[in-house]
């Protein structure tokens, strides 16, 4: 037993050489490098769309450089120089012009060395002349649904038809002119009061410079105690209460002189629909309910703002029969 001492101490040496090489395996720094293309992957051709990026830096602080490039065609490549400190999280977007048939890799690199990459990144892209809503709805995949296009050929269905893109906050666009792609944007007033500072700034100017932002009331206050919004609303609103839905809004969806729209939904026109009075200032009001008129639209600087003052995520709306024509002709 005596003889047999002496190699103990190299044993646990070894031991304890195999435990450090498992523990910094462990512990090895990573990089998280997420990419999100586009309007929620869609984008039309010919179009501004967003790039939103997504870094989290678990080791050493480094100087990271980021490159965007299509991966065919003559299309620019573009960079972003970032600053990654230790066990934080960065987020930035890009606006990008270029043709969406390409593909597209990106690259977060640390001078010469590629930390991550991305070689297959895909969009969903479609005619420029193809409508593309961008929705940031109170429920998820809530708000507006449009209709469905009847062309012979599958290639034109999937090219022509209307899209909607459903936007998430933490991803949505701090770049005006990453919007422009868009035709329209819905918005749930729930989801207004907790865009950055940054985002707002971005949808206002959008808005100003010629953008279509579709608001839905959720509750009055998220307006009236949101200064960003309430100044480009610019609008005075009424209690809540329910009305009957009627036949208004279906007759004012037939204006739009859509033939299919269906015939009216007895089940929808029954049901109550919590509803505010909604005034714009300079502008005026689309449909009334009980003599109150509860949707306006108005001219903002280029663009314009449509107010619905009630959620449309809500039933009996949801489950209309013609609420894909209402949305059309919104």
């Amino acid at each position: 037993m005596h003889a047999a001492t002496p190699q103990l101490p190299r044993r646990l040496a070894k031991l304890g050489l195999v435990c450090l090489l498992a523990g910094g395996s462990l512990t090895r720094a990573e990089v998280q490098f997420d990419v999100f293309m586009g309007f929620a992957g869609k984008a039309r051709q010919g179009e501004w769309f967003p790039v939103t990026f997504e870094i989290f830096n678990d080791g050493p602080i480094f100087d990271g450089q980021v490159e965007l490039r299509p991966r065919f065609g003559d299309n620019p490549v573009y960079d972003y120089n970032v600053e990654l400190a230790t066990n934080t999280r960065k987020r930035f977007t890009l606006a990008v012009f270029a043709d969406t048939n390409a593909g597209w890799s990106a690259k977060l690199k640390n001078g010469g060395k590629t930390v991550a990459k991305h070689d297959e990144l895909k969009l969903d892209s479609f005619d420029s002349t193809a409508v593309l809503v961008g929705a940031l709805s109170g429920q998820q995949a809530g708000g507006p649904v449009l209709p469905k296009t009847r062309f012979k050929s599958k290639w034109d269905n999937d090219r022509f038809a209307p899209r909607v893109a459903h936007l998430q906050l933490d991803t949505f666009p701090d770049d005006p002119i990453a919007l422009s792609g868009l035709n329209a944007l819905y918005l749930n007033s729930a989801r207004a009061i907790n865009l950055r500072t940054e985002q707002a700034a971005a949808l206002s100017t959008w808005v100003l410079g010629g953008g279509h932002l579709i608001l839905a009331v959720d509750q009055p206050g998220d307006v009236t105690s949101t200064p960003w919004l309430a100044s480009l609303i610019r609008g005075r609103f009424g209690p809540v209460q329910n009305s009957a839905a009627g036949q208004a809004l279906h007759r004012w969806a037939e204006t739009g002189g859509y033939p299919d729209v269906a015939s009216p939904d007895a089940t929808f026109a029954a049901g109550q629909l919590a509803t505010a009075e909604v005034r714009l200032a300079k502008g005026e009001a689309l449909f009334e309910l009980d003599n109150r008129p509860v949707a306006a639209e108005a001219n903002r600087g280029l663009g314009q703002v449509s107010v619905l003052g009630f959620n449309p995520e809500r039933e009996p709306f949801k489950s209309w029969t013609n609420r894909a024509w209402f949305w059309a002709r919104l």
